[in-house]
């Protein structure tokens, strides 16, 4: 074999390791996440554990080790708590960044590891978003991003435009 063809066939399975390599890190991100098997158990979780009568209820369900959770809490840090809601963020996983900013910015904070948590609410899926309404509703569920790779949080949005009816 010539020194030719020797460097072309190591830089084509370089090239192969790395694009293998890349794509194993994205596919998380680029598929969607499975949202609750069963949506009414869900929501009567976070209605017997979380919701106030008479107050919105947002929840926010964030696991670690998810390349998107910096990014998203630095968001909601910077916003705050909304008014006249109970906003509480479940955290799944060992001790996440910026949970003391968060606890001193005013948010409720539910710390479980993934089995407990899967087992009291039935869903394995994060970082998803869940509003329920002043009388209870179910009014979103669903993600913070408008694609599964975005960094830009759209849950003020979301938030506002129900608020607003």
């Amino acid at each position: 074999m010539t020194k030719k063809k020797l460097g072309t066939l190591v830089l084509s399975l370089w090239v192969i390791i790395v694009i293998f390599i890349i794509s194993t890190q994205m596919i998380t991100h680029l598929v969607s996440f499975n949202l609750p098997k069963n949506i009414s158990e869900f929501h009567q979780s976070i209605l017997a554990n979380e919701h106030k009568m008479g107050q919105w209820t947002i929840s926010h369900i964030i696991y670690e080790n998810c390349s998107c959770t910096n990014s998203l809490l630095k968001r909601i840090i910077q916003r705050g708590p909304f008014p006249n809601a109970h906003e509480v963020i479940f955290l799944i996983g060992k001790k996440l960044p910026f949970e003391d900013d968060l606890i001193n910015a005013g948010f409720h904070i539910r710390r479980f590891d993934k089995e407990t948590f899967v087992q009291q609410f039935n869903f394995e899926a994060a970082p998803i978003l869940s509003i329920h309404n002043h009388l209870g509703d179910l009014s979103y569920l669903g993600g913070y991003f408008k694609t599964s790779a975005a960094k830009i949080s759209l849950d003020e949005d979301i938030i506002t435009h129900l608020y607003q009816g």
